[in-house]
Formats: structure tokens, sequence, C-alpha cells
């Protein structure tokens, strides 16, 4: 995972006649200022001052975060509560490519040297507790680290991505830009909701998935305190960490504890380009501060190969 250690600009054309000068929203740097933060986004619901140096961003490109998650010492490193999913079956071409619904963990071999020699990994699942041995490169750990979020260039990876990254007893997730509803209405997690401003596109989406929740609304014409009140009205509010003085212990216990999560993400196609995307990267982040974002943008992805990640 590669953090940016200084503050990182680019210019980008928004138009052909205009350029701007456009900043990553709560980009992990060395040097954090808080106070722009503290007049419109400084406290939680319930009042209290809001800690905002825990809400800096680690971005990654979707390859290189995949690539590292299904990597072999991060695969000796899962513990025993890692959630991951696997690939269950193959495609018309040969590879597998569809998702399993559960998630399962792996167990560990106590012997080093035959866990390494071995392609194929055991994983287990939860509710049942069968074991079953699957090839290393079919297991796709879900990542956990909090503050993190995730650009893909295209619709068929990011919405992988959602799928994948979503746990389904645990999190709450959202996205923006849900169209037809075919990313959110696949996706299972403990609550959810598709957010559009086309209300032709929530109305279709309704249709596919008549259970789901659906919200015509564009998230950038709305006020701070609207966008807050999407989570309690659609009961999406994640569980809130209630010992954050506790830094050190805290480590240790998310490790193995499974805390909701709200995951969210966004998918703003059309002719906004980059600068569309930041403005709605940076709302989110402020206002619903999720642990895990997932964007599909090709112009975010450029940007990101710009910057060296």
């Amino acid at each position: 995972m590669r953090f940016c250690t200084a503050p990182t600009t680019a210019a980008t054309a928004a138009t052909a006649e205009t350029t701007e000068t456009i900043t990553l929203p709560n980009i992990t740097t060395e040097n954090d200022d808080d106070e722009d933060d503290e007049e419109d986004y400084g406290h939680d619901h319930d009042g209290k001052k809001k800690n905002n140096n825990k809400y800096k961003y680690t971005y990654h490109r979707h390859e290189k975060l995949t690539s590292t998650l299904q990597s072999e010492s991060n695969l000796k490193k899962l513990l025993p509560t890692s959630p991951c999913r696997f690939l269950l079956s193959k495609g018309k071409d040969g590879r597998k490519t569809q998702l399993s619904k559960d998630t399962v963990t792996v167990v560990q071999h106590n012997n080093d040297s035959e866990s390494s020699s071995d392609d194929r990994i055991m994983i287990k699942y939860p509710k049942s507790g069968s074991t079953y041995k699957i090839r290393k490169e079919y297991l796709l750990p879900i990542i956990q680290e909090d503050n993190q979020i995730i650009v893909s260039p295209e619709t068929d990876i990011y919405r992988k991505l959602c799928w994948i990254h979503t746990i389904q007893d645990y999190d709450y997730f959202i996205e923006i830009g849900c169209d037809f509803g075919f990313t959110s209405g696949n996706v299972i997690c403990k609550n959810k909701l598709g957010i559009d401003k086309s209300k032709t596109s929530i109305d279709v989406a309704q249709s596919n998935y008549p259970t789901d929740q659906f919200l015509e609304i564009d998230v950038l014409e709305i006020t701070v305190q609207e966008m807050e009140d999407i989570l309690i009205q659609y009961q999406l509010l994640q569980q809130q960490d209630n010992n954050e003085d506790e830094d050190e212990n805290d480590d240790d216990e998310n490790e193995n504890d499974h805390g909701s999560r709200l995951v969210v993400a966004i998918d703003i196609n059309g002719n906004r380009e980059l600068n569309a995307v930041i403005q709605c990267l940076d709302r989110v982040l402020k206002c619903w501060k999720p642990n895990l974002v997932i964007v599909k943008s090709r112009s975010l992805y450029s940007k990101l190969i710009d910057m060296g990640y």
C-alpha cells in the first residue's frame, strides 16, 4: 500500500477553455492540517468533536491492491477471522468468473513448508465449519484496513470490487450513480442504498430490484446536514469505536472483531470527468467518513498513474 507523503495536485482540464488545479481529498500526508474541516464537519451525530486525523485516506489502483491481497506473503498473514471470497465456476473462456456469495476464512498450516509448497489453500465455511482446498489464485481476501479508496477505470472491474469487498453480515453499502441498480442490486450486505439523480434510472432500478432501497437525489446539490441525514434515514450508520483514545488496544481488538463498516461506491458517468468525481468524493469522505470507497473513474485512475501509484 503506497502512502503519499506530500500534498499532491494535478492540473486537469474541465473543458477545452478552462484548466483548474485539483487536489485529491483527504489524502494521507505527513503534515495533516485539520482546522479547515472543523466548521462544517467537526462533530459526530451525537455532538462529540471528531478526530479528523483518523479520516485520511489511502488511494489504490485496483490491480495493485488485488495483487497485494493475493500475494503469498499476505495469504500467510491472514487471521482465522479474516473474511475472503473465492471464484466458483468457469466461464466460457475456461476461467473461473463467478464469485462465492458466502465469505470464508483460511485455515493456516502449522507447517510453513507444507503451505508454501502447495498451490492450494484450505478454506473454511464459518457457518457449517466444513473445509475445502482451492487454488490460491482463486482466493480473494477482503480488504480489512479502514480509510481506503480503490479506483478502477472500467465498470466490470468496479462491480466485482464492490461485490468482493462488502461483507454480507456486517457491512452497509451505498452506491452513488447506481443507474439501473445492477451493481448495488447484487451486493450482499446488512443494508444498502442506491442513489442516482435521474428519476428514470431510479424507476428502472426499483423495478429491477423491488426489495432494495433507492433514492433520487444529486449529492452535490444537497446540504451537509441532508447528506448526514441519509445515513440515519436509511439505517446506514456504521458502529463507532467507543474507545478512541485507546488506539493501540483498538488495533489488536479490530483484528478479531467484525464491526459494521460503511462501503461507498461512486460511479458518476457523463462528461463531468475528474473535477466532479473529486467533488463527490470529497463530500462523501467528509460527511459520511466511510471505511472503504470504491470509485469507477478513468480520469481518476489516470491521475493515480501520473502520481506514481
